[in-house]
Formats: C-alpha cells, structure tokens, sequence
C-alpha cells in the first residue's frame, strides 16, 4: 500500500520551531501510520545549505542576546510587507537547495513551520509545477507578521484570533486561515499523578500546593523570572 509523504520543515532556531512539527508528527504517527510517512526536517542543515544554516542560527543567537537587533530586523520585514523577493538574494543558495530537497523527496503534503520554510516550499511547488497542498502553522501565538503572510500557502494555521487578524492585515484570504490550539505533544497534555507527586517529592516542594511548569523558550533570555517572580509574590485570591 502507498502511503502518503508529508514532509514538515522547520528550522532548529530555538525549539519554537521544531516542538509543533514533532507534536503533529505524533498524531500522524499514532493515528495514521499505516498511511503517511512523515519526516520532520532542519531544512536548511538537510539541504545543504549549510552556510546559510549556521547564519541562521548565530542570527538567532545575537538577537536573542541584543532583543534590538530583533526588533529592527522585524520592522524592516514588516516594512517590506508582501513583497518577499528579497529573499531570493539574501538566502539564494537555500532557496536553490531547498527546492532541489523537495524536487527529491517527492511530498504529498508539505508542513512548514517556519515563515522561511514556507517561502521555499512556495516556490518550489510554483517552479517543480508540484500539486501538493502546503500548510503553515504560524507558531507567534499572538501574531502574523509579514514573512507569514503568503498568499501562495494552501491553509494557515494560527492559534489566536489575532494572527488571524494581523495575517488579514496583509493581505490574506481570511478562508485560507484556520484557528487551531498550538500543537503540544501529548507528554504535555496529559499528567499521570502518581509521577507528578514522586517529581514533587524528589524536588522537595510542597504536596499540597499546586505546581506550575513554565516554558518560555529564547534559549533562557527574556523576563520570565520577572513574571514568575511576579506570580508568586501576587496576592492569593
């Protein structure tokens, strides 16, 4: 029996990228693996690309240490809206060689999680003329920013009416944008309690107090301790 190749790409520029692509690749696991094959791929380190791929990254690393640089970077994209064109020069030899990955592997589906993943993913489909739907699941829970904003994407998923809304703002058709809850393996969503209080125990916090787990990515950089510390010291009500 053939079974359907979906090919999800993302980038290992912190975790953000890569956690929805492995949680939805669970699902299609569990419930359809006698059906689709899916791999979930670094697409820049698995094409190739590897000087674009360490750019990438180090990109990453100095605007999460210097948030102004991430800041400018993101209004000049903004800026730019939709005219994505640019990207072609700036990353021209992933583009080549992301669209040569594709061209071999042959998808049913392509997953993007990644604004620049999808770009690609784009772009091969209109230069291979492949037929394969393409999705995007824009993974700025409060946000739609330009580099999201691809007109040529089949569906793009967003998990708060505000991205729906921002992605309006730029020009998309609200039929192509469907609200889903972030995609969260299931080792998250469901606690088994006997363990919980034995990891309780073993960290010597309190049983009878109520534990929260908080995940905020940026590789530890930012103002989570702030609003941790915030959280704790708030009046209880």
């Amino acid at each position: 029996m053939y079974k359907k190749r979906v090919l999800s790409v993302m980038l290992e520029v912190g975790f953000g990228h890569k956690s929805p692509a492995l949680a939805v690749q669970e699902q299609l696991v569990q419930k359809y693996s006698d059906r689709v094959i899916n791999d979930v791929v670094d697409f820049a380190h698995a094409s190739g690309a590897h000087k674009t791929d360490e750019q990438l990254k180090k990109s990453w690393d100095i605007a999460l240490a210097f948030p102004i640089s991430a800041r400018i970077g993101y209004l000049l994209v903004e800026l730019a809206g939709n005219n994505l064109a640019y990207i072609d020069a700036f990353f021209k030899d992933f583009v080549e060689k992301g669209i040569a990955y594709i061209d071999k592997y042959k998808p049913d589906c392509i997953f993007a999680t990644h604004p620049l993943c999808l770009y690609i993913a784009v772009q091969a489909k209109k230069e291979l003329q492949l037929t394969c739907p393409i999705i995007a699941y824009v993974v700025d829970p409060f946000d739609g920013y330009a580099w999201w904003a691809n007109e040529d994407a089949d569906a793009l998923l967003v998990a708060s009416e505000y991205s729906k809304k921002r992605l309006i703002e730029h020009g998309i058709n609200e039929s192509k944008i469907i609200i889903k809850g972030f995609p969260l393996k299931q080792s998250f969503q469901k606690i088994d309690q006997e363990k919980a209080d034995a990891l309780k125990a073993s960290l010597g916090l309190a049983m009878n107090y109520p534990t929260i787990l908080t995940v905020a990515g940026a590789q530890g950089i930012g103002k989570v301790f702030q609003y941790i510390e915030l959280l704790a010291n708030s009046e209880k009500k």
